[in-house]
């Protein structure tokens, strides 16, 4: 229906008013209906039901697109329109009708067409068209041509008409219907009309033209619930395609087997999301629940509490490495660097070449410190001084000798000896150092992960991270600079994810060991676990087809109801209006409509006695 206004001719027919007036106070496309039947004067064609379908679906927001504009309908009075004239020009491209040849064609003449011709030429098979497109009473069944075999099924009657209504050229393509509009005027008398005209008692039924409008607009109304109707069983599937899929007792069981119209996503969408790792913990599951049927849960546990035991040693070992400060080493390291020359300065300012036996170098000093210690030992604090004999020799010091030992505890000065001792201990402390044993243990479990089957991502980092450790604890304990810069980061990361990992493993000794306490209660803990975990992994495959069907039923529901709508709105408000303009308007002056309808029809004259007058 085009987005204009209508405007239908009134005349003095008051009950087309009273249609117009119904279908202005209804939906779009009940007024898309009404108008075009109207227009047409016939029951509404499947096409313009179908147009009116979309407009319906798109109006209740159950279609695509937004829904078409429909003008109120407005009447204009005028004077009554002289009938239409039907004239049929030609029966062409004719397929699937008895033996007729497709590339035949008839023509008709304007006032009389005479067709003749030996039995089986083909004159039944155009009468029999003729009898179907004006659904008479006696129409028959058309059948293809019986002496033409076909690989496949035999093509459906169809046609070609061209006619002519009041001088308008047109054509349309019949396809077997039934009373095609405008042919449905024509009349056919043959030999089974007689019979039915004749020899049968035959019903005459008058409907004034303009009362017959609200029975074609309920017929319009009708075709929008028959389509309803067909998308509703469409939409039906039948016995749910997905609840053999889930498993009784399972938190998602009674949602699949309620699934319809009134399920809610939200849920259905919650239950459907699945928690990081749900394959892996799957995995898990069945692993312990097959243990726990199998008696094998002492050796899954042995073997777990191994892997603690590696776990732990290698995260102590990245927890020592990520606590070293290569900075503070560096700083301790540079620290005795400079005590040492300060005290290898006083030593070359107290002691000429001439006066040692030798380079003044580690060995001299040792010697030197160990000289004064057995001083200290024979609790001689103030020696030497004049008189004093040699510690090792008991010889009195010569003036000579004496300055030599005094310069001798001058290099000893305290404040030097604690300064290189402090910046030793500090460089102790800073240092990097690793029992080797729990080192190389550490080393050799992380190789073994990074080389397995399916090495965790930890693995191949630890490996990296334990060389470099390795390294600089040989540079600490040698005094040497460390070349790791990045090695306190690196251990930090791979220590967090080694954590972790250690973490779960002892979870699952915990609950291994509280399960092998209680192994037949844990079996049935994890069993129902894992048809929890199975049935939402199931749900989450099947989510689009889960949440299809709720929409499925949604849709049908909302399409009963509307048709619901319509039987108790707007079909019960046209009834009313039938009876109101039947009661009130068309009784007031049957006589007159039935006269006209009888002019038109070229009848014989006919009394009407009505009864009780």
């Amino acid at each position: 229906m085009a987005a204009e206004e209508v405007s239908v001719n009134l005349g003095d027919a008051t009950p087309r008013r009273l249609l117009v007036g119904w279908a202005n106070g209804q939906d779009a496309w009940v007024r898309q209906i009404t108008a075009e039947t109207i227009l047409s004067r016939q029951a509404p064609s499947d096409a313009l039901l179908d147009a009116a379908y979309t407009t319906f679906l798109a109006e209740k927001g159950l279609g695509d697109g937004e829904a078409p504009e429909v003008p109120k309908l407005e009447l204009v009075a005028t004077d009554a329109a002289e009938e239409e004239t039907l004239e049929l020009v030609s029966l062409a491209s004719i397929e699937g009708v008895n033996a007729l040849a497709a590339d035949q064609e008839l023509g008709f003449d304007p006032e009389l067409t005479v067709l003749f011709g030996q039995n089986g030429s083909g004159k039944t098979g155009y009468a029999r068209i003729l009898k179907r497109i004006s659904a008479v009473r006696t129409a028959e069944d058309i059948l293809p041509n019986a002496h033409t075999a076909y690989l496949d099924s035999p093509p459906s009657p169809s046609a070609t008409i061209q006619y002519r209504l009041s001088g308008m050229d047109s054509s349309v393509m019949w396809k077997d219907e039934s009373g095609l509009a405008p042919f449905s005027r024509i009349s056919v008398f043959d030999a089974s009309a007689v019979s039915l005209h004749v020899d049968s008692d035959l019903g005459y039924v008058y409907t004034p033209a303009e009362l017959a409008l609200f029975g074609h607009v309920a017929a319009g109304l009708q075709g929008i619930q028959q389509r309803i109707a067909t998308e509703v069983k469409a939409l039906a599937p039948g016995s749910n395609p997905l609840l053999s899929r889930f498993t009784r007792g399972t938190k998602v069981y009674p949602v699949i087997e309620t699934l319809g119209a009134t399920t809610d996503l939200a849920e259905l969408d919650a239950l459907a999301t699945l928690p990081d790792g749900a394959e892996a913990d799957r995995e898990r599951l069945e692993g312990e629940i097959a243990a726990l049927r199998s008696n094998s849960l002492d050796a899954i546990l042995s073997s777990t509490q191994e892997t603690v035991r590696h776990l732990n040693r290698l995260h102590g070992v990245l927890t020592t490495a990520m606590n070293f400060d290569a900075v503070v080493y560096e700083k301790a390291r540079v620290k005795l660097q400079e005590a040492e020359g300060r005290r290898t300065e006083a030593r070359e300012q107290l002691f000429s070449q001439d006066e040692l036996p030798g380079p003044a170098d580690g060995e001299w000093q040792e010697f030197i410190v160990a000289g004064d210690s057995y001083r200290q030992h024979l609790d001689r604090e103030h020696y030497p001084t004049a008189g004093d004999k040699c510690l090792y020799c008991m010889q009195e010091l010569s003036p000579t000798a004496l300055n030599l030992l005094t310069r001798y505890r001058t290099f000893l000065d305290e404040t030097l000896v604690r300064q290189v001792a402090d910046a030793n201990t500090e460089v102790r402390n800073s240092s990097l150092r690793f029992d080797e044993a729990e080192l190389t243990r550490a080393n050799e479990f992380a190789t073994e992960q990074r080389d397995g089957e399916d090495p965790p991502v930890w693995a191949s980092q630890a490996c990296d991270v334990l060389a470099a450790a390795r390294a600089a604890a040989q540079d600490t304990a040698n005094g040497k600079p460390v070349t790791a810069g990045t090695l306190r980061e690196s251990a930090e990361a791979v220590a967090s994810k080694v954590g972790a990992e250690l973490a779960t493993a002892r979870a699952a000794v915990q609950q291994m060991s509280e399960d092998k306490a209680n192994a037949a209660s844990a079996l049935t803990g994890k069993q129902k676990e894992l048809s929890e975990l199975t049935a939402r992994i199931e749900l989450n495959r099947n989510i689009a087809a889960a949440r299809e069907y709720v929409r499925r039923a949604r849709r049908a529901q909302q399409l009963d109801k509307l048709s619901r709508v319509i039987s108790s709105g707007a079909s019960k408000q046209l009834t009313v209006q039938s009876k109101l303009a039947s009661e009130d308007l068309v009784n007031k002056n049957f006589e007159t409509l039935f006269a006209e309808e009888c002019a038109r029809l070229r009848a014989p004259q006919v009394a009407l006695r009505f009864q009780g007058a």
